[in-house]
Protein backbone atom coordinates (compact mmCIF):
# COMPACT_ATOMS: atom_id res chain seq x y z
CA UNK A 1 0.00 0.00 0.00
CA UNK A 2 2.70 2.20 0.41
CA UNK A 3 4.69 1.41 -2.19
CA UNK A 4 1.51 2.23 -4.37
CA UNK A 5 0.44 5.35 -2.62
CA UNK A 6 3.97 7.10 -2.52
CA UNK A 7 3.93 6.26 -6.44
CA UNK A 8 0.88 8.71 -7.06
CA UNK A 9 1.87 11.48 -4.08
CA UNK A 10 5.77 11.28 -3.99
CA UNK A 11 7.99 9.95 -1.03
CA UNK A 12 6.61 10.23 2.65
CA UNK A 13 3.07 10.69 1.88
CA UNK A 14 2.25 7.86 3.83
CA UNK A 15 2.27 8.53 7.83
CA UNK A 16 1.50 6.02 9.99
CA UNK A 17 -0.10 6.14 13.91
CA UNK A 18 -1.25 3.39 16.03
CA UNK A 19 -2.91 3.54 20.09
CA UNK A 20 0.01 2.31 21.27
CA UNK A 21 3.33 2.16 21.11
CA UNK A 22 3.90 -1.69 20.84
CA UNK A 23 1.25 -1.06 17.64
CA UNK A 24 2.98 1.86 16.38
CA UNK A 25 6.43 -0.18 16.43
CA UNK A 26 4.52 -3.20 14.75
CA UNK A 27 3.09 -0.71 12.00
CA UNK A 28 6.21 1.01 11.28
CA UNK A 29 8.16 -2.53 10.71
CA UNK A 30 5.55 -3.01 8.06
CA UNK A 31 5.06 0.21 6.39
CA UNK A 32 9.29 0.81 6.64
CA UNK A 33 8.73 4.13 8.22
CA UNK A 34 8.83 5.87 11.39
CA UNK A 35 5.56 5.74 12.99
CA UNK A 36 4.12 7.60 16.25
CA UNK A 37 1.39 6.54 18.87
CA UNK A 38 -1.43 8.98 18.79
CA UNK A 39 -1.04 10.34 22.08
CA UNK A 40 2.29 11.91 21.13
CA UNK A 41 0.47 12.65 17.30
CA UNK A 42 -1.90 14.87 19.41
CA UNK A 43 0.69 16.33 22.17
CA UNK A 44 2.66 17.60 19.24
CA UNK A 45 0.15 18.91 17.23
CA UNK A 46 -3.51 19.76 19.51
CA UNK A 47 -1.65 19.74 22.83
CA UNK A 48 1.15 21.03 25.07
CA UNK A 49 4.13 20.30 22.82
CA UNK A 50 2.56 22.06 19.54
CA UNK A 51 1.62 24.88 21.60
CA UNK A 52 5.18 25.14 22.57
CA UNK A 53 6.92 25.87 19.33
CA UNK A 54 6.35 28.87 17.41
CA UNK A 55 4.77 26.58 14.57
CA UNK A 56 2.54 23.95 16.51
CA UNK A 57 2.62 21.79 12.73
CA UNK A 58 6.31 22.06 12.10
CA UNK A 59 7.07 18.89 9.89
CA UNK A 60 6.89 15.52 10.65
CA UNK A 61 3.50 16.68 12.34
CA UNK A 62 2.20 18.91 9.38
CA UNK A 63 -0.26 16.89 6.92
CA UNK A 64 -0.16 18.22 3.39
CA UNK A 65 -2.52 17.47 0.51
CA UNK A 66 -2.26 13.86 -0.97
CA UNK A 67 -0.85 11.89 2.61
CA UNK A 68 -2.19 9.15 3.92
CA UNK A 69 -2.78 8.94 7.75
CA UNK A 70 -3.05 5.26 7.98
CA UNK A 71 -4.23 4.98 11.78
CA UNK A 72 -3.58 0.69 13.12
CA UNK A 73 -5.59 -0.79 15.68
CA UNK A 74 -8.24 1.65 15.23
CA UNK A 75 -10.74 0.08 17.85
CA UNK A 76 -8.32 0.88 20.58
CA UNK A 77 -8.40 5.05 19.83
CA UNK A 78 -11.16 6.97 21.57
CA UNK A 79 -13.60 8.36 19.90
CA UNK A 80 -12.13 11.88 20.45
CA UNK A 81 -8.89 10.99 19.35
CA UNK A 82 -10.47 9.48 15.55
CA UNK A 83 -12.40 13.08 15.41
CA UNK A 84 -9.69 14.98 15.92
CA UNK A 85 -7.49 13.43 13.16
CA UNK A 86 -10.34 13.13 10.60
CA UNK A 87 -10.43 17.35 11.04
CA UNK A 88 -6.98 17.35 10.83
CA UNK A 89 -6.71 15.08 7.36
CA UNK A 90 -10.04 16.82 6.11
CA UNK A 91 -8.17 20.56 7.14
CA UNK A 92 -5.06 19.51 5.02
CA UNK A 93 -6.82 17.82 2.31
CA UNK A 94 -4.79 14.24 3.36
CA UNK A 95 -7.12 11.05 3.52
CA UNK A 96 -7.87 8.93 6.91
CA UNK A 97 -7.22 5.20 6.43
CA UNK A 98 -8.59 3.41 10.00
CA UNK A 99 -7.22 -0.09 10.03
CA UNK A 100 -8.49 -2.88 12.76
CA UNK A 101 -10.65 -5.10 14.14
CA UNK A 102 -14.19 -3.72 15.80
CA UNK A 103 -14.88 -7.29 17.58
CA UNK A 104 -11.50 -6.95 19.61
CA UNK A 105 -10.64 -5.14 22.62
CA UNK A 106 -12.06 -1.34 22.50
CA UNK A 107 -10.94 2.17 23.84
CA UNK A 108 -10.61 2.69 27.19
CA UNK A 109 -11.83 6.24 26.48
CA UNK A 110 -14.72 6.90 25.21
CA UNK A 111 -14.93 4.64 22.01
CA UNK A 112 -17.57 3.07 19.22
CA UNK A 113 -17.09 5.14 16.57
CA UNK A 114 -14.72 3.03 14.95
CA UNK A 115 -17.23 0.26 15.53
CA UNK A 116 -20.40 2.09 14.32
CA UNK A 117 -17.71 2.87 10.77
CA UNK A 118 -17.40 -0.79 10.47
CA UNK A 119 -21.17 -1.75 11.01
CA UNK A 120 -22.60 1.03 9.61
CA UNK A 121 -20.82 2.19 6.83
CA UNK A 122 -19.67 0.68 3.22
CA UNK A 123 -16.48 -0.35 5.38
CA UNK A 124 -13.65 -2.86 3.59
CA UNK A 125 -13.43 -5.97 5.46
CA UNK A 126 -10.63 -8.81 5.09
CA UNK A 127 -12.15 -12.25 4.76
CA UNK A 128 -8.84 -14.75 4.65
CA UNK A 129 -6.49 -14.86 7.60
CA UNK A 130 -2.87 -16.10 6.23
CA UNK A 131 -1.03 -15.70 9.77
CA UNK A 132 -1.93 -19.42 11.03
CA UNK A 133 -0.13 -23.15 10.04
CA UNK A 134 -3.47 -25.24 9.39
CA UNK A 135 -6.47 -24.31 7.56
CA UNK A 136 -8.47 -25.96 10.71
CA UNK A 137 -7.04 -22.74 13.01
CA UNK A 138 -8.00 -20.28 9.91
CA UNK A 139 -11.56 -21.14 10.11
CA UNK A 140 -12.19 -22.19 13.28
CA UNK A 141 -10.81 -18.02 14.42
CA UNK A 142 -13.33 -16.85 12.62
CA UNK A 143 -15.73 -18.40 13.78
CA UNK A 144 -14.38 -17.32 17.70
CA UNK A 145 -13.96 -13.94 16.06
CA UNK A 146 -18.10 -14.18 15.59
CA UNK A 147 -18.93 -15.79 18.64
CA UNK A 148 -19.94 -18.99 17.08
CA UNK A 149 -19.47 -21.60 19.65
CA UNK A 150 -19.02 -24.47 17.14
CA UNK A 151 -15.31 -23.46 17.33
CA UNK A 152 -15.16 -25.24 20.62
CA UNK A 153 -15.15 -28.33 19.41
CA UNK A 154 -12.70 -28.02 16.69
CA UNK A 155 -9.97 -26.79 19.50
CA UNK A 156 -10.77 -29.79 21.60
CA UNK A 157 -10.42 -32.01 18.35
CA UNK A 158 -7.06 -30.57 17.93
CA UNK A 159 -5.96 -30.82 21.25
CA UNK A 160 -5.77 -27.14 21.82
CA UNK A 161 -8.03 -27.17 25.08
CA UNK A 162 -7.03 -28.43 28.38
CA UNK A 163 -9.06 -28.56 31.70
CA UNK A 164 -8.93 -28.79 35.11
CA UNK A 165 -8.52 -27.37 38.74
CA UNK A 166 -7.24 -23.84 38.63
CA UNK A 167 -3.83 -24.57 40.35
CA UNK A 168 -3.15 -27.92 38.31
CA UNK A 169 -4.15 -25.76 35.06
CA UNK A 170 -1.86 -23.10 36.18
CA UNK A 171 1.08 -25.27 37.37
CA UNK A 172 1.25 -27.11 34.01
CA UNK A 173 0.49 -23.76 31.94
CA UNK A 174 3.90 -22.49 34.15
CA UNK A 175 5.88 -25.54 33.26
CA UNK A 176 4.88 -25.42 29.26
CA UNK A 177 6.27 -21.25 29.42
CA UNK A 178 9.53 -22.41 31.41
CA UNK A 179 9.89 -25.23 29.20
CA UNK A 180 10.03 -23.08 25.80
CA UNK A 181 12.27 -20.19 27.57
CA UNK A 182 14.78 -22.52 28.79
CA UNK A 183 14.80 -23.68 25.07
CA UNK A 184 15.71 -20.04 23.88
CA UNK A 185 12.24 -19.70 22.45
CA UNK A 186 9.52 -16.86 23.28
CA UNK A 187 6.45 -17.20 25.14
CA UNK A 188 3.26 -15.18 26.36
CA UNK A 189 1.46 -16.66 28.98
CA UNK A 190 -1.87 -15.23 29.32
CA UNK A 191 -3.84 -14.80 32.95
CA UNK A 192 -7.61 -13.83 33.47
CA UNK A 193 -6.25 -11.10 36.03
CA UNK A 194 -3.46 -9.50 37.77
CA UNK A 195 -3.29 -11.35 40.73
CA UNK A 196 -3.04 -14.60 38.91
CA UNK A 197 -0.55 -12.33 36.97
CA UNK A 198 1.54 -10.91 39.80
CA UNK A 199 2.12 -14.57 41.52
CA UNK A 200 3.37 -15.82 37.84
CA UNK A 201 5.69 -12.72 37.54
CA UNK A 202 7.06 -14.27 41.14
CA UNK A 203 7.36 -17.36 40.68
CA UNK A 204 9.95 -17.24 37.53
CA UNK A 205 11.60 -14.07 39.14
CA UNK A 206 12.76 -16.48 41.67
CA UNK A 207 13.33 -19.46 39.44
CA UNK A 208 15.42 -16.87 37.23
CA UNK A 209 17.33 -15.51 40.46
CA UNK A 210 18.58 -19.03 41.05
CA UNK A 211 19.50 -20.08 37.14
CA UNK A 212 21.72 -16.26 37.28
CA UNK A 213 19.01 -15.30 34.39
CA UNK A 214 17.97 -12.23 36.90
CA UNK A 215 19.90 -10.31 39.60
CA UNK A 216 18.46 -10.67 43.07
CA UNK A 217 18.62 -7.03 43.64
CA UNK A 218 15.80 -4.73 42.48
CA UNK A 219 13.07 -2.31 43.48
CA UNK A 220 9.49 -3.01 44.85
CA UNK A 221 6.63 -2.51 42.10
CA UNK A 222 2.73 -1.29 43.01
CA UNK A 223 1.74 -5.27 42.49
CA UNK A 224 4.56 -6.49 45.44
CA UNK A 225 6.97 -7.92 42.17
CA UNK A 226 10.22 -6.75 42.02
CA UNK A 227 12.27 -5.44 38.67
CA UNK A 228 15.64 -5.38 38.80
CA UNK A 229 18.57 -5.99 35.97
CA UNK A 230 17.55 -9.00 33.80
CA UNK A 231 13.66 -8.41 34.02
CA UNK A 232 11.71 -6.27 31.19
CA UNK A 233 9.26 -4.05 32.79
CA UNK A 234 5.97 -2.89 31.42
CA UNK A 235 5.07 0.52 32.07
CA UNK A 236 1.60 1.25 31.81
CA UNK A 237 1.55 4.91 31.31
CA UNK A 238 3.22 5.59 28.07
CA UNK A 239 5.27 9.37 27.69
CA UNK A 240 7.14 9.22 24.95
CA UNK A 241 8.75 12.91 25.99
CA UNK A 242 11.45 11.79 28.54
CA UNK A 243 12.37 10.15 31.51
CA UNK A 244 10.90 12.26 34.39
CA UNK A 245 7.45 11.55 32.60
CA UNK A 246 7.65 7.80 33.42
CA UNK A 247 6.06 6.47 36.44
CA UNK A 248 8.45 6.80 39.59
CA UNK A 249 8.92 3.09 39.75
CA UNK A 250 10.37 2.60 36.60
CA UNK A 251 12.57 5.63 37.24
CA UNK A 252 14.00 3.85 39.83
CA UNK A 253 14.43 0.36 38.58
CA UNK A 254 16.46 2.07 35.33
CA UNK A 255 18.78 4.22 37.98
CA UNK A 256 18.87 0.81 39.42
CA UNK A 257 20.44 -0.90 36.12
CA UNK A 258 23.97 -1.01 35.64
CA UNK A 259 23.54 -3.86 32.70
CA UNK A 260 22.99 -3.02 29.11
CA UNK A 261 20.88 -6.30 30.08
CA UNK A 262 18.00 -4.59 31.27
CA UNK A 263 15.33 -3.91 29.26
CA UNK A 264 12.44 -1.78 29.67
CA UNK A 265 9.84 -2.29 27.19
CA UNK A 266 6.68 0.82 27.49
CA UNK A 267 3.42 0.11 27.20
CA UNK A 268 -0.19 2.13 28.10
CA UNK A 269 -2.28 2.99 30.54
CA UNK A 270 -1.52 3.56 34.54
CA UNK A 271 1.17 1.70 35.95
CA UNK A 272 4.31 -0.14 35.97
CA UNK A 273 5.15 -4.18 36.86
CA UNK A 274 7.11 -7.05 36.13
CA UNK A 275 6.92 -8.61 32.67
CA UNK A 276 8.22 -12.10 32.63
CA UNK A 277 5.82 -13.11 29.80
CA UNK A 278 3.11 -12.84 31.67
CA UNK A 279 -0.10 -10.76 31.17
CA UNK A 280 -3.54 -10.34 31.43
CA UNK A 281 -5.69 -10.47 27.79
CA UNK A 282 -6.07 -6.51 27.75
CA UNK A 283 -2.49 -5.70 28.50
CA UNK A 284 -1.19 -8.07 25.88
CA UNK A 285 -2.96 -6.64 23.04
CA UNK A 286 -0.31 -5.95 20.17
CA UNK A 287 2.54 -8.03 21.94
Amino acid sequence: MRAAWEDAFGPGSVVGLAPSATAAHELAQALGIECENTAKWLHETTGPGGQRRTNALDPPYRLRPGQLLIVDEASLAGTLTLDTLTQQTQAAGAKLLLVGDHRQLSSVDAGGAFGLLATQTSAVELTSLWRFDHAWEAAAGQQLRIGNTDCIDTYATHGRLHDGPAEATTAEAYSAWETAIRHGRSALLIAADNATVADLNTRARATRVRTGAVEPDGVGLHDDTVAGVGVSACASTYSPFSSRSLPTCLRKAMCASTSSEARWPIGRKGRCGAGQSFSTSNHSAGF
